[in-house]
C-alpha cells in the first residue's frame, strides 16, 4: 500500500486498473476494465490469516462490514480532511454522491453560465450537484425532490 498507512482515515471507492490509458490520464472512473473489476470481482483473490481465501468486492470494495479487503486503487486517503471519527462517519457515505454529482455537472457536462440543468432528487448525488452549481459555476437549475418532505426546504432556500 503506497497511498496510506495504518491509522490513516480512508474512504473506499470503486476499483480501477491504474494501467490503461484513462487511468494513466487521471480518469480512473473511465477505466477500460471498470465493469469487469467492479461488477464481476475476482474470486478467491486474497489470502487471509488462517490460510483461507477471501473474495467478492462488489464495486471494488464490498465494505458493508467492520473490515474490508480492497485493492489500493479503491482507497482514498482523507486524513487531512477530517478531524475525528465522527466527521469520518458523516463524510463516508458521500463519496459516491460527490463523485457522481460534482463530476456530472462540473466535469462530464462542463455546464457553463448560460446552461440550465435539472437535478432530480436531493440525496447525496443531487446535493453534490447543487454544491458545484453554487460554488463553481453560477448556472440556472431546476431542483426537484420526489417524496422527500424535509429536503423541499432546499428548493425554497435556493429558489
Amino acid at each position: 500500500m503506497q497511498n496510506s498507512i495504518v491509522g490513516d482515515s480512508v474512504l473506499l471507492s470503486f476499483q480501477s486498473c491504474a494501467s490503461c490509458k484513462d487511468c494513466k490520464d487521471g480518469h480512473p472512473s473511465y477505466c477500460q476494465s471498470f465493469s469487469a473489476a467492479n461488477y464481476g470481482g475476482e474470486q478467491e483473490l486474497f489470502q487471509i490469516a488462517d490460510g483461507g481465501k477471501a473474495s467478492g468486492f462488489f464495486f471494488g470494495q464490498s465494505s458493508f462490514s467492520s473490515y474490508a479487503i480492497v485493492k489500493e486503487s479503491s482507497v482514498v486517503k482523507v486524513t487531512d480532511l477530517v478531524d475525528n471519527e465522527e466527521q469520518l462517519k458523516l463524510f463516508a457515505p458521500l463519496g459516491c454522491g460527490f463523485q457522481t454529482g460534482i463530476g456530472t455537472v462540473d466535469i462530464l457536462t462542463a455546464a457553463g453560465k448560460t446552461d440550465a440543468i435539472v437535478i432530480l432528487g436531493l440525496g447525496g448525488v443531487g446535493l453534490s450537484a447543487i454544491m458545484v452549481w453554487l460554488f463553481c459555476t453560477p448556472i440556472s437549475a431546476l431542483l426537484t425532490s420526489l417524496g422527500c418532505q424535509n429536503q423541499g426546504m432546499l428548493c425554497d432556500h435556493w429558489g
